[in-house]
């Protein structure tokens, strides 16, 4: 679960699956996104994106707001879910 590999979009259809998603690490290049979006639609099926870039995160584990700054953690900035 890296976002760089579809997964096999029929079968999971075939065994109950209603939508796709990589949630948690999102799909890092638009080529990718396009092409599950196309084999998704082909199956009338939707697609639930984590739209995250992570070569934005800068080490960040929560959101850049209040409690990373109170608990002294480095954030993740809002433009990394912005940019995709």
């Amino acid at each position: 679960q890296t976002g760089q590999e579809m997964t096999d979009f029929e079968g999971l259809k075939d065994a109950g699956a209603f939508a796709f998603t990589d949630d948690g690490v999102g799909v890092q290049t638009a080529g990718m996104m396009y092409e599950a979006m196309k084999k998704a639609a082909s199956i009338d099926k939707a697609i639930v994106a984590h739209c995250e870039d992570n070569s934005l995160i800068y080490g960040g584990s929560v959101h850049d707001g209040k409690f990373a700054k109170a608990n002294g953690l480095n954030g993740i900035p809002s433009i990394c879910e912005a940019v995709h």
